[in-house]
């Protein structure tokens, strides 16, 4: 007999207790897919009372007996206890089970319904959970309604990646079972898309003069699938604003003079960008310098050179009359003509120029070609340095003066000529040259030689003649001194001299001169005017 009311103590048994009762269903863990459970238990001695705890809630109001019927149970973990108790012994038993009526849960976090997306490895991500364990996922690709593959998971997997997709659109499919078979399945639809969208900027349009800070800008665009979602805008590096997808342009208006550079950014839905660059300035084109003026050569180009950069696309230079090429360098326009201009002409040049930024500018003007020509060259040192402000000129007609390169150009009558170069220190120089009608004549690097230099070398010379005057003059003057040879005079020891024989000796003449063959070898004496010399000694 059990009776179902609150629970009572009761002392335990000092010696081991033995069971009293025993829980025949529902089983520990079990599932069931019911919301009504049947508990079912039998006592093993006789006299057991048994109190029901559901939940830990005691159960009341039913008839003694081995088994209750457990109704609107909700899903999930359930546990119910049995106390078993005699007069002696008592015992506490329990059981967990679930309980799961309803489908799986299921959400596919990623990726998200629509998107396109820019990578060709897309890891698919979801969330699912159960009152009972997922016993298992099946995943379904399909690529533009084909079928691709299936995939087979366990419960326990919450992602699977999908690898070296192709640029399509895709449908994923996932089902969740849990261990009664309920299911609950999932769609998820994305592209993807690699392709990076092409973009172009149209040529600027700068307004002039008082709209000079207004400048309008377009562009064109085209991604495959056509799915270009918008344009972002930066100028110089700072974020402007975001231009919708079916739009192309965008206006700004009062910049300030100064340099600007314009980025364009265009972004399709599965986040590809295409960026542009262009750099304009909002200063007006203006014209830096032009070539030539009158007196020109008639094998000249003509050139303008501008305040910054042209479109060479758009620009133009041409002279009246004249056949030639165009050419653009920068911010220069160079006209080359097939033919040497006519000599002492006048033409006219016209000018078309564009910048980048669309600002424009038309420039005319007039110039003459020489009737005679020029003479150029340059003057320098012995050293070959430059000569500055040296006078270049022709002898009663024009004349000019090099710049700091020692450069000239002397206009000058056709014909030969005669030029001369003077500078102050240095040594005048004169030259001939054949000056041409309408051309230039070079006569390369003039070196001016130092008239200092030349005034040392003067002295020097000068010094070096007076010393060799002065030892011509001593070398003859030692020649000068003339040899003056006798006969030896013996002197015999311990005998008088004759006075008669020197008398006789005062009066023979006396040779001048002679010669070293006039004398034997061992027996001569040298007399040079008053000294003499033995037949040993040395000068």
């Amino acid at each position: 007999m059990c009776v179902i009311a609150s629970p009572m103590m009761a002392s335990a048994a000092a010696d081991e207790p033995q069971p009293l009762v025993r829980i025949i269903s529902p089983q520990a863990n079990e599932v069931i897919g019911d919301s009504t459970v049947t508990l079912e238990w039998e006592t093993l001695l006789p006299d057991v009372s048994c109190v029901i705890y559901l939940d830990k809630v005691p159960l009341s109001g039913t008839d003694a007996k081995s088994s209750v019927e457990l109704t609107g149970l909700g899903d999930g973990s359930h546990s119910v206890e049995i106390w078993a108790f005699t007069g002696t012994d008592s015992q506490w038993l329990t059981v967990t089970f679930f309980v799961d009526t309803s489908d799986p849960k299921l959400e596919i976090v990623s990726p998200s319904n629509g998107y396109a997306l820019n990578t060709t490895d897309v890891p698919i991500l979801w969330n699912a959970y159960d009152a009972s364990p997922i016993s298992r996922f099946i995943v379904e690709v399909t690529k533009g309604g084909d079928h691709l593959k299936t995939v087979r998971l366990n419960g326990t997997e919450s992602s699977y990646t999908l690898e070296d997709l192709e640029n399509a659109g895709y449908t994923v499919k996932i089902t969740a079972y849990d261990w009664f078979g309920n299911s609950t399945e999932r769609t998820v639809v994305f592209s993807v898309d690699t392709t990076i969208p092409t973009l172009e900027i149209l040529p600027l349009q700068i307004g002039n003069g008082p709209d000079s800070g207004t400048v309008t800008v377009e562009w064109t665009a085209s991604d495959e699938g056509g799915n270009i979602v918008g344009f972002d805008v930066y100028l110089n590096g700072a974020y402007q604003t975001t231009v919708a997808a079916s739009k192309r342009e965008i206006r700004f208006n009062e910049l300030k003079e100064g340099q600007y550079t314009l980025d364009i950014v265009a972004i399709d839905s599965a986040n590809n960008t295409a960026r542009k660059s262009i750099s304009f300035n909002t200063v007006p084109l203006s014209i830096e310098d032009a070539f030539p003026v009158n007196g020109a050569v008639i094998g000249t180009e003509i050139w303008i050179r501008y305040s910054k950069p042209i479109d060479p696309e758009a620009s133009t230079i041409g002279v009246l009359g004249v056949d030639g090429t165009v050419r653009c360098e920068g911010d220069t326009l160079i006209f080359v003509p097939d033919a040497p201009l006519a000599v002492g002409t006048t033409y006219m040049v016209r000018v078309v120029a564009v910048d980048h930024s669309g600002k424009w500018a038309n420039h005319t003007w007039s110039f003459n070609t020489i009737s005679g020509g020029y003479v150029i060259g340059y003057v320098q040192d012995a050293d070959g340095s430059p000569l500055a402000n040296a006078r270049v000129y022709m002898p009663g007609g024009p004349s000019t003066v090099t710049a700091d390169d020692g450069s000239f150009r002397l206009e000058a009558p056709s014909g030969n000529q005669t030029i001369t170069v003077s500078l102050s220190g240095y040594v005048t120089r004169t030259m001939p040259v054949n000056v041409v009608p309408g051309a230039e004549r070079s006569v390369g690097a003039v070196q001016l030689a130092s008239s200092e230099l030349i005034t040392m070398i003067g002295w020097a010379v000068a010094i070096l003649a007076i010393a060799l005057v002065m030892i011509i003059y001593y070398v003859r003057r030692e020649r000068g001194r003339k040899r003056r040879w006798s006969p030896p005079k013996r002197q015999m020891k311990g005998k008088p001299r004759s006075w008669r024989k020197m008398e006789k000796a005062e009066r023979r003449p006396r040779r001048t001169e002679h010669t070293l063959d006039d004398f034997e070898p061992d027996d001569r004496r040298y007399e040079y005017e008053d000294d003499v010399f033995g037949p040993n000694e040395r000068l």
